[in-house]
Order: C-alpha cells, then sequence, then structure tokens
C-alpha cells in the first residue's frame, strides 16, 4: 500500500511539473532594462541578496516589482499603488487587471492581492510558470492597467508598461 501511494503521489508529482514547471532565475546585468522592466540588485544584511524587476506606472506615482531571494530562491509580486494607505478588512484585497498586447485588450483577470502589514503594497507569492500563471502574462502582454477599491472606498487605477520579461521564466522542458 506505501509503494502503490508513493507511486501515485509520485505520478501526480511528475505530471504537476509538466503542466506547471518551476521558475528559474534569469541572471542578468544589474541596473540593465530589458525592455520596460528594470532589472538591479539589492543586499538586506539580514535576508541576503535580492534580484529584482521593476517597472514604474505611466505616470510615475506607483510600481510594481518581482523580487526573488538569491538564499531561498522564493520570489514574489509587490504593487505599491502609490496610495499612502490601503484599507483592508481581510488583509487582502481583489484586483482588477487588463493585459493588453499590440494595444489590444487581450486577457482579464481579478486576483486576490494580500496586503502588508504597514497597508502600503499589495502582493502575491504565487507567481506560478505555466503558459497563464501570472509571470509568464507579466513576461507575454505590452501593458497592464490595475484597478483596485480598498475597504475605505478609495479606487486606484494605474498603468504600466510592461513589454520584456521579468527576470524569471519557467523551465523549459
Amino acid at each position: 500500500m506505501k509503494n502503490t501511494l508513493a507511486l501515485v503521489l509520485m505520478v501526480f508529482g511528475i505530471v504537476g511539473c509538466a503542466i506547471n514547471p518551476p521558475l528559474l532565475v534569469d541572471f542578468r546585468d544589474p541596473n540593465t532594462k530589458y525592455g520596460d522592466w528594470h532589472y538591479s540588485t539589492s543586499t538586506d544584511e539580514f535576508n541576503g541578496d535580492f534580484l529584482l524587476s521593476l517597472v514604474q506606472s505611466t505616470d510615475n506615482i506607483a510600481y510594481m516589482r518581482i523580487i526573488t531571494s538569491a538564499n531561498t530562491n522564493q520570489s514574489q509580486f509587490e504593487y505599491v499603488t502609490g496610495d499612502s494607505y490601503i484599507c483592508a478588512l481581510n488583509s487582502s484585497l481583489r484586483a482588477k487587471m487588463i493585459f493588453y498586447k499590440d494595444g489590444k485588450e487581450a486577457l482579464r483577470q481579478e486576483p486576490f492581492l494580500t496586503v502588508s502589514s504597514n497597508n502600503k503594497v499589495l502582493g502575491r507569492t504565487n507567481l506560478g510558470s505555466g503558459e497563464n500563471q501570472f509571470n509568464q502574462l507579466l513576461n507575454r502582454y505590452d501593458q497592464l492597467k490595475i484597478r483596485t477599491t480598498d475597504s475605505c472606498g478609495t479606487v486606484t487605477t494605474n498603468t504600466f508598461n510592461i513589454k520584456g520579461t521579468t527576470h524569471l521564466r519557467p523551465m523549459e522542458s
């Protein structure tokens, strides 16, 4: 029975990897732009080295970035809306996202984004690597509009030019 269970788990694990391969870091030259994405590195005395891909909104008020810890290889998405305080009753907000390609609307999503402890940053850790997973959407499309409505009723809409690629890519099979 144990061998059968192990075999089943192994098969599902292999199928899961085939459907959604892990993300790999594409090491780049620091302080370089890759399309609209600016790539840089930073070091924190307590947490080590970080790799960052960042884009600013078209009005330069907001920004979003992908951060990867070089020590743990864990990545996350952060979105700073430009609002000084994000009200959230349940520590998350639904964001409305519209992805554009060649000036035409191509895809809509409504993910939940978590709110940071200081109520200034929205984020997510599930970036995925499959075709319609978040990081691949950032790498595939030219523009992204994000709208959030917080618990206090503040509506924030930002537009980002996202041509080019982040420092993350799916493992090729």
